[in-house]
């Protein structure tokens, strides 16, 4: 298969998603609204599960910790001796603007290394015409 056509079916696979992605949103915004709507009336009867004859559905909790003082938390750590759970890192900024940089420059920053990743994008063409 030559590279233009392996270019056209990727664009082809790529329109199929995109309007599977489409087609599905309502479908999921209406679930989404169910499930909220079912959460609510659940909560509101004091009812952890509800059994049907197509499915039985219980009501669940999740907890997740979310990071809101990231200073406070090591400094918890520290203090309470906790050292394994915590570590220097460095900031995304680092990262994203002074390596990058440096790299770039000719001066890599000791412990850092460029990396590249190959990768395609793909735009897909607002007219149907062909190009000649």
């Amino acid at each position: 298969m030559s590279l233009k056509d392996t270019a056209k079916k990727l664009i082809t696979i790529r329109k199929k998603l995109s309007d599977i992605e489409e087609a599905v949103a309502p479908i999921k915004k209406e679930r989404d609204a169910l499930q909220s709507q079912i959460i609510e009336e659940m909560k509101a009867e004091d009812q952890l599960g509800i059994k049907y004859q197509e499915a039985t559905i219980s009501l669940s909790v999740r907890k997740t910790i979310s990071i809101t003082d990231e200073t406070a938390a090591i400094e918890f750590c520290k203090k309470e001796g906790f050292n394994e759970y915590v570590k220097e890192r460095v900031t995304d900024t680092f990262k994203k603007s002074l390596a990058p940089t440096h790299a770039k420059n000719g001066n890599p920053i000791p412990g850092t290394e460029m990396k590249e990743k190959e990768y395609i994008s793909v735009r897909m063409s607002k007219k149907e015409e062909r190009r000649k």
